[in-house]
């Protein structure tokens, strides 16, 4: 059965990793789903293979002005906005030592400022409507169990996790018919991770710096993106309709290794 039919969906980062599976799974479920990317021709492309109604809009995750233009196009085209699964992010190596000003600046705006605009602007607009509506935001097991050699990340999503918590309590308070939760993976095989690999292995071999990730791992190895999609769609639909305020951890024991 269809978990999402006739809801409309918001996915960023929807051209790529988690964000275009995530777009993939919603849409087998049902939604219409509107990717939100920077890269409009891989999104546009992956909209195109989706079974159902599915766009690409082009938008930077930290431009006021983009969220706006694209709620106004949902709102416009499709009457209403039901899921957002903010899955846009950024992950870069760096020690408190190594970190410098404008690493960490660039790390915080595209993690947790994004994460704040696409909040703000997506309760705005869902409260428009009386159905039943959610948020899920992609935080990583990284803000439960820090690392020091990615100080910035790990601060960014330790604020993701803060604000989703303030997000669902602020929506309970209000009678407001919107559940936010967050989704914490582990290492997953994505494009982001393969780059990560390439500026960790130093001196060392691709295969090793994967070694290194999979043995943080209980489970002994990473993650897929279909994992994370999973739980997403499960936060997403009436499924977890008492769940709020929530941290979904997909990681493979990571956070508590």
């Amino acid at each position: 059965m269809l978990k999402l039919i006739d809801k409309v969906a918001i996915v960023t980062g929807g051209a790529s990793g988690i964000g275009a599976e995530c777009a993939r799974v919603l849409s087998e479920n049902g939604a219409t789903v509107v990717l939100a990317d920077l890269d409009i021709d891989r999104g546009s492309s992956i909209a195109r293979e989706l079974p159902g109604e599915a766009s690409c809009f082009v938008m930077d995750v930290i431009s006021e002005q983009d969220w706006q233009q694209l709620i106004d196009y949902v709102l416009d085209k499709f009457g209403k906005l039901n899921l957002l699964a903010h899955c846009a992010g950024i992950s870069l190596p760096g020690d408190i030592e190594s970190t410098d000003f404008s690493l960490w600046r660039k790390i915080l705006s595209v993690n947790l400022d994004g994460a704040y605009l696409a909040n703000h602007y997506c309760v705005k607009a869902m409260k428009q409507n009386d159905e039943s509506n959610a948020i899920v935001n992609i935080s990583s097991a990284m803000s439960l169990k820090p690392h020091s050699f990615t100080s910035a990340y790990c601060a960014s999503k330790a604020g993701v996790d803060a604000l989703t918590k303030c997000v669902a309590l602020h929506c309970g308070e209000q009678g407001l018919n919107i559940r936010c939760n967050s989704v914490h993976p582990g290492a997953i095989h994505t494009p982001m991770l393969e780059r990560y690999l390439e500026m960790m292995k130093g001196d060392g071999t691709l295969e090793q710096a994967q070694q290194m990730f999979d043995s943080s791992h209980p489970v002994g190895h990473c993650g897929s993106a279909g994992d994370i999609a999973q739980g997403v769609l499960y936060l997403l639909s009436n499924d977890s309709s008492f769940v709020t305020g929530a941290q979904l951890s997909i990681d493979g024991g990571q956070s508590i290794a």
